[in-house]
């Protein structure tokens, strides 16, 4: 209940700040995600998974506001942990690609249907044969997290054409 409601806050706060501005400052986002990948070790060793983080020589700068960016991944991560069975890998990876910066979550998981991959950012929508506990936001708060950072989120395939990545690229700048 209380992740619900966690959940439901974001969501509330996300959509408030698309009629105002969010509070920007520059952020060493491979910084960031370093910090909170390491904040999910505890999880995925309980959850037997490998969690691990990637960067290029950085540092990879964007602007916007630490705490949503923070929750977007957590999201992400999250989301990983759940769906894939122990012995899975996860990786968390920040890199510059044609001036942009992307912020990527992989997995060796079950994926995520092609046809399914427009539908897992509505509200409360879960994929018909998932049988993980969870509330159908967390995709939904990516994506409007990553409007407010003038960011695009792509739904791909993951390492080795299995599993799920997805990925936000945020502008260049």
């Amino acid at each position: 209940m209380s992740s619900l409601v966690a959940q439901l806050l974001l969501l509330a706060r996300t959509h408030s700040a698309a009629d105002a501005p969010i509070s920007r400052q520059r952020i060493a986002l491979d910084q960031l995600a370093r910090t909170v990948t390491a904040d999910w070790i505890t999880r995925s060793i309980e959850r037997r998974m490998d969690l691990g983080f990637e960067a290029d020589d950085g540092p990879r700068h964007i602007d916007g506001d630490p705490v949503l960016l923070r929750e977007m991944l957590g999201n992400l991560i999250d989301n990983a942990l759940k769906h894939c069975a122990p012995g899975a890998v996860v990786t968390v990876s920040v890199h510059g690609e044609n001036g942009s910066v992307v912020l990527a979550v992989s997995d060796s998981g079950p994926g995520i249907p092609t046809d399914e991959r427009t539908r897992v950012f509505e509200r409360f929508y879960r994929l018909p044969d998932s049988t993980v506990p969870g509330t159908g936001l967390g995709l939904s708060i990516v994506q409007d997290v990553a409007r407010l950072h003038e960011a695009v989120v792509e739904i791909g395939t993951g390492p080795d054409e299995r599993g799920t990545r997805v990925a936000v690229r945020f502008p260049a700048r």
